[in-house]
């Protein structure tokens, strides 16, 4: 899988990169036919929000087109967040697809 990450007014460490290219990688597991994925961080500049730090996954392949935005205080925590949302929608989406074709089978052999 491709991952690009950008941010938006704060740095990107290697360390997070790192991370977020390792993290963002075991998504495939859940779906095949994921092919990029775009990451994208930014920082709410209001000292008033309580969890500045945000995350973006964007999934694109095989016309699936799945996406995440979560804040957290940090740009670790808010990619945990995110990554679980994801997995939490690949879920619903692969459990959709497998139960639609095991349905569509039962009408065929009525």
């Amino acid at each position: 899988m491709d991952v690009t990450i950008s941010s938006s007014g704060i740095q990107v460490s290697q360390r997070l990169g790192e991370t977020t290219r390792t993290k963002v990688g075991k998504l495939s597991r859940y779906l095949s036919g994921i092919d990029h994925a775009t990451v994208r961080f930014s920082e709410e500049k209001n000292p008033r929000i309580a969890e500045p730090d945000i995350c973006e996954v964007t999934l694109e392949g095989h016309g699936y087109h799945i996406r995440s935005r979560v804040n957290g205080p940090t740009p670790f925590a808010a990619l945990d967040r995110a990554i679980a949302k994801l997995e939490r929608q690949l879920r619903r989406t692969k459990t959709r697809r497998v139960d639609r074709q095991h349905h569509s089978r039962e009408r065929r052999a009525s």
